[in-house]
């Protein structure tokens, strides 16, 4: 989950404070940047999905003790 934090800030600052770049670079700031960070946010709970549903696995918790 590392990496999908790691663009969400970057895509958050580089994209929207500070404009350096954008996604598609001929329209400035557009949809395709919106859609870089929704995908980012949608990974992040992806992930955190899958982590707590491991938790609770059985078959884990049968190797584990």
């Amino acid at each position: 989950m590392a990496p999908t934090f790691y663009n969400l800030v970057e895509g958050m600052i580089d994209h929207h404070i500070l404009g350096i770049h954008h996604v598609v670079e001929r329209l400035g700031l557009s949809m395709y940047d919106y859609i870089f960070l929704a995908s980012g946010l949608v990974f992040i709970m992806i992930g955190l999905v899958l982590i707590k549903a491991g938790k609770n696995d059985p078959f884990r918790r049968k190797f584990e003790q």
